[in-house]
């Protein structure tokens, strides 16, 4: 299976668009851990991590790759606890 990427110019996340369409001007993206819950950008970011909130793709920022998903989050947007 090929490796998929979010579409950007990868040097500014506002022109950061994911394979679902959303993109950082639409439901955004937020950084989040390992399985894709999203977290406080204040809170210890281990993962290094982003979550499309549109359909729960997880993305790591350094490379624009998608690296995981998480359906729980599909159409959903929270907050952080």
């Amino acid at each position: 299976m090929e490796n998929e990427y979010i579409l950007s110019n990868q040097s500014d996340w506002d022109t950061a668009e994911c394979i679902c369409g959303n993109h950082a001007f639409g439901d955004g993206f937020c950084p989040c851990d390992a399985v894709g819950n999203q977290i406080t950008p204040e809170a210890e970011w281990i993962a290094g991590l982003v979550v499309c909130l549109a359909c729960g793709r997880i993305i790591d920022p350094g490379t624009f790759e998608i690296v995981g998903r998480n359906k729980k989050l599909v159409g959903v947007w929270f907050e952080a606890e």
